[in-house]
């Protein structure tokens, strides 16, 4: 997905700087409402897939966090089961 989002950006700011150089060269075109709408739209759709990477890669973070935290509480349950087996009353 990651891939396709970058693809599809690349290829919405390619457009939109299309549009741009075509008004450079004939500004009469800055007055249809089409071009304005579609580079308007390009614009947003880019933002949005720059959105759909950002939270993609923040789920993937969080994944690796919530696999870190459990990591941490196994370790530490399995010590303090250890440690419990030893000692004279049952815990520390």
């Amino acid at each position: 997905m990651r891939i396709f989002s970058k693809v599809l950006g690349i290829v919405f700011i390619s457009f939109a700087v299309l549009v741009f150089l075509f008004t450079l060269k004939d500004p009469d075109l800055l007055d249809n409402s089409i071009v304005i709408l579609s580079t308007v739209l390009s614009v947003v759709f880019f933002v949005i897939t720059k959105l759909i990477t950002r939270i993609e890669y923040l789920q993937y973070e969080l994944e690796d966090l919530e696999s870190r935290f459990w990591d941490v509480y196994n370790a530490i349950y399995d010590t303090s089961e250890k440690s419990s087996r030893f000692s004279p009353r049952g815990f520390l």
